[in-house]
């Protein structure tokens, strides 16, 4: 299987599509940081592999993207009486066969999953993603994050001037898996990948690093609350059992479903 890479980023679509983004780049005020946050239980599923002694640390090869096909409403896909319509209606028929087929292929080697519980967990994980990204807690994202993306979170981490504390407000919408695929790697190995549409309000507010804010005597940053939406893809070899479910990346939102903030 040939690796494709993350089309979002290539398209230079930016890690996080919130208020992160503009604190990554140092352009609010910093504000003292509260008590961290505890891991949710969603992600100690990731977690407890990489309490492992590094010789036996859980590893998941990039196999690239699997799909970026995210289904359009019938309001804002063109008619099916042209040629732009009779394309989109066949690529919505194929790629629903090539979900069926993921979905029978996942329940079989993953007894007992099912789409709604793991749209509600794959929610936390991205929780603890955001939180542990706002606070700079490389460790915790490298347990829970793809290797591609790990690097681009830690490599902002590094780069910016402020931290911040993340907090979700309400899910505007509930989660919802948008794309299932299955790729078989070997005669034996299967790796999944979920893509769930993140629908949420979000609450950030920027901190000084360290204790630079303390020494210079700077003001407390203004909450942010914003309407985030964000298509998240989930990761794991799903031939392994004990393997974990890992964030591999995320897809560009469409322009039919871009938040109204």
């Amino acid at each position: 299987m040939t690796p494709i890479g993350l089309r979002a980023c290539a398209r230079g679509q930016p890690l996080l599509h919130s208020v992160a983004a503009a604190l990554a780049a140092g352009r609010w005020r910093a504000t003292r940081q509260g008590l961290p946050r505890p891991i949710p239980s969603a992600a100690l599923v990731a977690v407890r592999h990489y309490a492992r002694p590094p010789s036996q640390r859980y590893f998941l090869d990039d196999y690239g993207l699997l799909g970026d096909y995210i289904p359009a409403p019938l309001s804002a896909s063109p008619s099916i009486f042209s040629m732009e319509g009779l394309r989109a209606t066949k690529a919505r028929i194929g790629n629903g066969i090539t979900a069926l087929v993921s979905l029978a292929i996942m329940k079989f080697l993953l007894w007992g999953w099912k789409k709604d519980v793991f749209a509600g967990q794959a929610e936390e994980l991205y929780s603890t993603m955001n939180g542990a990204f706002g606070r700079g807690e490389s460790r915790v994202l490298e347990t829970i994050c793809g290797q591609k993306m790990y690097d681009t979170m830690a490599n902002e981490i590094k780069s910016r001037k402020v931290d911040f504390s993340w907090e979700k407000v309400r899910s505007v919408s509930p989660p919802r898996i948008v794309q299932l695929r299955c790729g078989q790697v070997t005669s034996s190995v299967y790796v999944g990948q979920v893509t769930v549409r993140i629908d949420q309000e979000q609450r950030v507010t920027s901190r000084p690093r360290g204790g630079a804010g303390a020494r210079s005597g700077a003001k407390p940053g203004e909450p942010r609350t914003v309407h985030v939406r964000e298509y998240i893809v989930f990761q794991r070899e799903v031939s392994d059992k004990s393997a974990p479910w890992t964030i591999y990346g995320k897809l560009a939102v469409p322009s039919w479903d871009q938040p109204k903030n």
